[in-house]
């Protein structure tokens, strides 16, 4: 039994709709160096968003004591209301879960 194709080599489309036709191993490597090279590029560029996003710029980290005090201030406040919302979340699903495993065993013992 033998299986024949249609196509000797593959098309391979990236980003900018180009076909990519190979067919040789030096094509792939150079290929692949190419995919390498975006790769690299993109992650350098997630990597400034990202610190952009969750790092200070040393202006803010330098700032007066009472700018430190009120952004501590407003870290603690975030941190209690996420604690309050939790405990309300857990309070309302946590008596869900009571109730849903009372009606489970209910239907067990029947």
């Amino acid at each position: 039994m033998t299986i024949k194709t249609e196509k000797k080599h593959q098309s391979y489309k990236m980003k900018s709709e180009t076909n990519y036709d190979i067919d040789s191993l030096a094509m792939l490597r150079t290929r692949k160096v190419m995919v390498r090279k975006e790769l690299d590029d993109s992650e350098e560029k997630l990597g400034n968003i990202w610190n952009a996003l969750f790092h200070q710029p040393a202006a803010l980290k330098s700032s007066s004591p009472t700018q430190k005090a009120l952004a501590l201030v407003t870290n603690y406040a975030g941190i209690i209301d996420g604690a309050i919302l939790g405990w309300k979340l857990y309070r309302k699903f946590g008596k869900m879960t009571k109730t849903l495993q009372k009606k489970n065993t209910g239907k067990q013992n029947k």
